[in-house]
Parts: structure tokens; C-alpha cells; sequence
């Protein structure tokens, strides 16, 4: 009788929660874990809590690693490749965080050039995406990270993982991808193993430092490193460069911005007092007739 009056429109149907089953029974219970996820992704925060109220199928969800993984490769289109490199293997992946942290953003290229599409970012060149050990969100490098973020910065030595925007393989960092697809296809022309840094400019030269630690702009050939000053310094400069120590590890007397100089990403200069400054900084002075901020003497000098 109550069908009937719910068919006809005199009564309205009770919730899902509210209606008596036969012992042991349970509607939820006989849907696949996939379809299932797709009606309570409708739900409200109040529903899900009363749909786990009579439906125990949500702990067998929750502990399905076969759910979860299919999801991460069907839903989301992603492959995943671990080797003993990072001490990791399918089985011990948690496939259900791996899928919270995982977003459709996440699986969608980012850009260079969006006309010629270049894969990359405004900063570098590049076909893959690296994920950050502090916080596991992907970005294309570790300046984008760092932009977005307000209260840490990356750690790009210690970055583990990347993902090839060309399959979307999920696999450990190295220079060229290993998914089925790409098979061996290199993500950039200039990789460091060490920072963790990929540029397929190949109007950019990059080097890699070992007294410096991490990668700088140029040829080697075009450097040379300063260990009192600690960094590398142009070879035309090495017979007037004059040296003062520990200076560079401080922030531009300038603008007291942008972190220590040494492994900053703006160019710096040496004045003929041997201050060092950002170039940007250094034209302000030149503009202005103004005097080195630190010694007070004079900075018409030619930049080089």
C-alpha cells in the first residue's frame, strides 16, 4: 500500500537510511565498489555519515588496494613505475592517499609556450612534473613551488619522484622517462641528477658547480669559482676581481631582497670596490648617481 501511494504521488518515499531491510540485507552492499563511489561522491557530508551508519561496505572500500589503484590508473589515467631505487613497490603504495592527493590538475600539461606547445613552465623547458617532498604537491619546477607557497620552500635535492606529461607516468627521477608509451624518450636536454633540474632550452647553457653545489646559468668554461667569495665568477673579471668574503651569502645592500646572492636567481655584479650587487640594483645606483651603500664609493663601472 505505501508503493502505491508513493507511485501515485500522495507520499513521498523515505530516505535510504530510514527504510527497513531483511536482515542481513543491504542494497549498498550488492553495488561494485566503483559505482558506489560514484553515488556517494553526490552525497552530503551529513548523508555519508548516515550511509556508513548502515552500510559496512565502506570499510571493505576503504581497505580495497585494488579499488584504489584501479581508480588511480582508470579514473585518473596515471601508470606508475617504482623500482628498488626508491625503496618502494606496488605493494607498498597507499593507493587510497595516493588518490586524495592525486587531481585532475595535476594530470594536465603545463606550458612553456602554450602557442608552439612547449611543455614546460615560465621558468624552464621541460616534459615532466616533480613532486616535493614538503608538501607532495607537483609543480612543473621548484620556483613555481616556491611562488605558490607562503610558509616553506622546496628542497630540490631531495625530490624522488616526477611525472612524464606526455603519459603521465608516475616514476622516479632520471632524464628520461620509462613508460610504455615514450619508451626512453628524454624529458629535457640538459638534466642534473644532483638538483634534480631539467632545460630543453637549448639557447641556455647550465653547469653544474660541485664547489658551488647546484646548478648555475653559463659554460663551465666561461667560470671560474671564487672560494673566498663562494661562488663562480666570470674569467674576465679574475685579474681585477677583488675579493671579500662571506659577502655574497648575504642579501643585496641594495634592496635587502631576494635571499642570500650567492644562490639567488638574479644576476649580481662586483663593483670596483669589490661590494658585490644585483645588476638591476647596480643600474638603480648608475641612474641615480648614488654611491656603493656599503663603502660609499664610487660604481660607474662597465658591466661586463
Amino acid at each position: 500500500m505505501e508503493q502505491f501511494l508513493i507511485l501515485c504521488g500522495f507520499a513521498k518515499p523515505k530516505p535510504f537510511w530510514q527504510v527497513q531491510q531483511p536482515p542481513g540485507e543491504n542494497p549498498f552492499d550488492k553495488l561494485p565498489y566503483e559505482l558506489l563511489l560514484k553515488v556517494a561522491s553526490f552525497l552530503s557530508s551529513k548523508d555519508l555519515g548516515r550511509l556508513a551508519l548502515v552500510s559496512r561496505i565502506w570499510l571493505q572500500v576503504a581497505r580495497d588496494k585494488g579499488l584504489w589503484k584501479g581508480l588511480c590508473t582508470n579514473e585518473l589515467g596515471f601508470s606508475f613505475i617504482y623500482d628498488h631505487q626508491t625503496r618502494q613497490n606496488y605493494e607498498d603504495v597507499n593507493w587510497r592517499r595516493m588518490f586524495r592527493q592525486l587531481s585532475g590538475q595535476d594530470c594536465q600539461p603545463t606550458y612553456h609556450d602554450s602557442s608552439r606547445k612547449v611543455l614546460g613552465c615560465v621558468h624552464y623547458q621541460r616534459s615532466c612534473k616533480i613532486k616535493p617532498t614538503c608538501c607532495g604537491k607537483w609543480s612543473p619546477c621548484r620556483i613555481c613551488h616556491d611562488q605558490q607557497t607562503d610558509d616553506h620552500v622546496m628542497d630540490r635535492f631531495a625530490t624522488q619522484e616526477m611525472m612524464c606529461m606526455s603519459c603521465k607516468t608516475i616514476q622516479p627521477v632520471a632524464a628520461s622517462c620509462q613508460g610504455e608509451k615514450c619508451k626512453g624518450k628524454k624529458l629535457a636536454r640538459y638534466y642534473c641528477p644532483i638538483c634534480k633540474l631539467w632545460e630543453d632550452n637549448d639557447k641556455k647553457d647550465i653547469y653544474h658547480c660541485f664547489h658551488c653545489g647546484f646548478c648555475r646559468l653559463g659554460r663551465e668554461s666561461e667560470f671560474y669559482h671564487c672560494f673566498q667569495c663562494s661562488m663562480c665568477i666570470s674569467v674576465t673579471v679574475r685579474n681585477i676581481h677583488r675579493c671579500k668574503p662571506g659577502q655574497t651569502k648575504g642579501q643585496c645592500p641594495v634592496c635587502n631582497k631576494l635571499g642570500p646572492m650567492w644562490n639567488g636567481l638574479a644576476p649580481i655584479l662586483f663593483l670596483p670596490c669589490g661590494d658585490a650587487v644585483h645588476v638591476r640594483c647596480y643600474q638603480h645606483l648608475l641612474s641615480h648617481d648614488l654611491p656603493c651603500p656599503v663603502c660609499k664609493s664610487r660604481v660607474d663601472v662597465e658591466i661586463d
